[in-house]
């Protein structure tokens, strides 16, 4: 049964720095500007949304796309490469933010994950990440990442 979502505790009224990004490995480097920084955009809307793998809620509709990412490797900051193309789409409405992702492979390739115990997402598996700086000072951040498998990972990512 898909789950339905009215509202989330997960912000309180704080300004919010995202980083999204898609791992992508063994792809071929592709010479790129360097990224000043990323920011999404988010679309605040009431909220009445099914978690159910499909984005077909009026909601979703208005959402802003937010298609321009990187690679982590096997460059870091690359542009992503188009065959690899993700698309997120950020709501917000009170205390919930919720994300909807969708990610693509190359042509005949096979997702690459496997069903593990929690927190169990390697880098040599097919995952989409997203980390959240609360703070907006580029040190630190919260995280979770989902591998193609459905395995969740979260944590808290210091720079120092």
């Amino acid at each position: 049964m898909p789950y339905i979502i009215t509202s989330m505790p997960l912000l309180k009224r704080r300004p919010v720095v995202l980083l999204i990004s898609a791992m992508f490995l063994g792809l071929p480097a592709q010479a790129a500007e360097p990224r000043a920084g990323i920011a999404a955009s988010i679309s605040r809307v009431p909220l009445a949304l099914r978690i159910d793998g499909h984005m077909d809620e009026p909601a979703w509709a208005g959402a802003v796309e937010n298609d321009r990412f990187y690679q982590f490797e096997p460059e870091d900051g690359a542009e992503a490469p188009s065959a690899y193309r993700t698309s997120v789409r950020v709501l917000i409405d009170g205390d919930a933010l919720v994300f909807g992702i969708r990610a693509w492979h190359a042509a005949g390739e096979q997702p690459r994950g496997t069903l593990a115990r929690r927190d169990k997402v390697d880098r040599d598996q097919d995952y989409i990440g997203v980390w959240i700086d609360p703070s907006g000072h580029g040190r630190s951040a919260q995280f979770v990442r989902v591998n193609v498998a459905g395995v969740m990972s979260d944590g808290i990512y210091r720079s120092d």
